[in-house]
């Protein structure tokens, strides 16, 4: 039986709660001088550090990082249309880690921002089957059906505690392909699962259950 009631799937921090399965962001500017042998942990380039990508350099650091029995995937990495790093430079930084998650069957952790449409055209072009899953997800049904076609994953964190559009986003993620998380919130994880398990009319044990089990479907869990 699993030990764990909640997964935070994006957090910069440890809960030091027993009970919640943390998995800790990296960047891969620092993966190297952490010490994350006792976490479950990601990395990856972020868009806004895509100038400082180096493709040779990054490949080594997952290579080392797969020696980790806490390693998930790669990420959070993606395309942002709002930052100001050019997209010639962006995009091509973003196919390269997705390109290494595939090659590696590692799942990918996505930042988006206005840039559903790039990513989805860039996971069509490769065939992705890998677990996609969407960093604090802004996107609409639409988009969600879309990119439903590929393994693909939605998070959402603590702006459903006080955001009406965020909470509609939410009641549109099909529950077999919702996540959780606190990213750089100062709040317990399970403040948010009160309030998704509200929003769906479940309780909180049985949303708790879910996401146990998409845990599962993703390999986060074994």
């Amino acid at each position: 039986m699993c030990r764990y009631t909640c997964i935070n799937i994006h957090t910069h921090s440890s809960t030091k709660d027993a009970a919640v399965y943390d998995l800790i962001q990296y960047s891969a500017h620092d993966i190297g001088e952490t010490d994350y042998a006792h976490s479950s942990f990601v990395f990856g380039v972020h868009p806004w550090q895509a100038a400082d990508f180096v493709a040779a350099d990054f490949e080594l650091l997952v290579q080392e990082a797969q020696k980790q029995t806490g390693f998930f995937g790669i990420g959070e990495c993606g395309i942002d249309r709002a930052c100001s790093v050019p997209l010639s430079i962006q995009i091509p930084v973003f196919e390269q880690q997705l390109l290494l998650a595939i090659t590696h069957s590692l799942p990918l952790i996505i930042h988006s921002v206005r840039a559903y449409s790039d990513i989805l055209a860039l996971l069509k072009k490769h065939a992705c089957s890998v677990p996609i899953l969407f960093h604090d997800f802004r996107g609409n049904a639409e988009q969600i059906r879309q990119l439903s076609a590929y393994n693909s994953f939605f998070c959402v964190g603590a702006s459903v505690l006080s955001s009406v559009k965020s909470n509609e986003i939410c009641r549109s993620i099909p529950l077999e392909q919702l996540f959780l998380e606190t990213d750089t919130a100062h709040i317990h994880i399970s403040e948010i699962y009160s309030r998704v398990a509200h929003m769906y009319g479940i309780t909180t044990e049985d949303l708790q259950a879910r996401i146990l089990q998409n845990a599962y479907a993703v390999s986060l869990l074994k």
